[in-house]
């Protein structure tokens, strides 16, 4: 069991979400994510009865049960093999070098993404041997993994004293985690893709602060009439009658679903998509129903939208009908996940991310061949680029240039792709830029 630390700094969450003109959210204490962490509603057994994957691969019936998970690390440890062969997977991959007939332990200082090299923070493209002369243009004055003994920039299991950050940095008021810490893991080429643990923790404890006082405002929906207007309806995507671009057999699977799911917007626009089953991962997801009172998923079932021009209180809540699986895992675990879906939707998740590569090779991986993809992410010219929206990189510390988008959707046969801002970006006047994709897999 891990115990984390959802106290945080009120003000420099405020500061964040302002900015993307939420309203004050409330405090949180100390919480805890268990193994399996039990929720029972309020309303009858039926419409509290969710599947629960619990090891990844088997699934039992019962009332919500969320199997929580901690953060991942790919690229500390190094295991050992023989010589002249590949250990590890993924973005782990790393090589045993034969150095004239004695065997020696070296890591390569890139992970492989696409086909695509992505170098580790300081190191040159293409070949990620070379050092940079300056690790990015942003900051680097103080940043400890970028003078690793072993050339290691990627080590992502330190503490929090170790991130660095600070001298030099102007944004620095003395909070423990330095808003320039996560420019230590940028690079020019694809910004901030990857960050430690203990940042990602932090800024997990933020989001989760945040959920839980939108939730007591009554908050159940993270702009769905944005994600309607960007996807134009959901128009791209058929029905029954459409089977290149429907939802295949049904089952879909939601990554970095929150609170309250980007899937109910979608269902309320195109009631006639059949779903069949319904999957959410999400690291919080045990945390949330336990604690964000308007959790769309906290029963069991998923609710319905519920759209204020039209939903009358006396109807009371409405949930649909497809069984519900809740898996309390990162995005990044879907490297080794052994079921494949019909259809995936992501939307407003990699900013939340730990490791953006795994993250969207995940995602890749767990679609079923011809499957559909609905897909929604801001990118950014550099990493400091998106504090105007974001606020600084302590809350939100993945922000990726489009070049890492463009090699993910390579990936997909193109039905939409809208890059044209929503009335939302527009009024926010923030200089956003982002993807609304949908795509059948290669």
């Amino acid at each position: 069991m891990h115990e984390l630390d959802l106290s945080v700094d009120r003000s420099a969450v405020m500061a964040s979400h302002e900015r993307r003109h939420f309203c004050m959210l409330l405090f949180v204490g100390h919480w805890v994510l268990s193994k399996a962490v039990s929720i029972r509603g309020a309303g009858p057994a039926s419409d509290r009865t969710a599947t629960v994957d619990k090891t990844g691969s088997n699934a039992v019936s019962g009332p919500l049960q969320v199997l929580a998970s901690d953060a991942v690390d790919q690229y500390s440890a190094i295991p050992r093999a023989a010589a002249n062969t590949t250990v590890g997977t993924g973005s782990n991959a790393s090589h045993l070098l034969d150095t004239g007939g004695s065997t020696s332990l070296e890591f390569v200082p890139w992970t492989e993404f696409f086909g695509w090299k992505m170098c580790f923070p300081g190191y040159a493209t293409p070949g990620c041997v070379s050092r940079l002369q300056m690790a990015n243009p942003w900051y680097s004055s103080d940043c400890p993994n970028l003078q690793d003994a072993a050339g290691n920039t990627m080590n992502i299991d330190i503490q929090a004293a170790q991130l660095g950050g600070k001298a030099g940095c102007s944004s620095y008021v003395g909070e423990e985690i330095s808003p320039c810490a996560y420019l230590c893991y940028a690079h020019p080429d694809y910004g901030t893709a990857v960050v430690p643990t203990v940042l990602w923790r932090n800024a997990q404890a933020g989001e989760g602060a945040w959920a839980q006082g939108m939730g007591a405002q009554g908050l159940s929906d993270d702009r769905s009439h944005e994600m309607w207007e960007g996807f134009h309806q959901y128009q791209s995507i058929g029905g029954a009658a459409n089977a290149a671009v429907n939802l295949g057999q049904g089952s879909v699977l939601e990554v970095g679903a929150g609170p309250w799911t980007q899937t109910k917007g979608l269902l309320h626009k195109r009631p006639d998509l059949a779903v069949t089953s319904f999957t959410i991962f999400e690291p919080l997801a045990g945390w949330y129903a336990q604690n964000v009172k308007t959790c769309s998923y906290k029963t069991g079932k998923l609710e319905m939208f519920e759209d204020p021009e039209s939903w009358l209180p006396s109807l009371g809540k409405r949930y649909h009908e497809f069984p519900v699986t809740v898996i309390g895992k990162g995005g990044e675990l879907l490297l080794s996940h052994n079921i494949q879906y019909d259809a995936l939707v992501v939307m407003n998740v990699i900013e939340h991310v730990q490791d953006a590569f795994s993250f969207l090779k995940g995602l890749h991986r767990v679609l079923k061949p011809g499957g559909l993809l609905i897909f929604h992410e801001r990118f950014y010219a550099s990493p400091p680029g998106a504090d105007a929206l974001l606020g600084t990189g302590i809350l939100h510390p993945i922000r990726l240039t489009a070049n890492v988008f463009e090699a993910f959707f390579s990936q997909f046969n193109t039905l939409f792709k809208n890059t044209q801002p929503t009335t939302g970006m527009r009024a926010r006047n923030l200089g956003e830029q982002g993807y609304f994709f949908v795509g059948r897999k290669k």
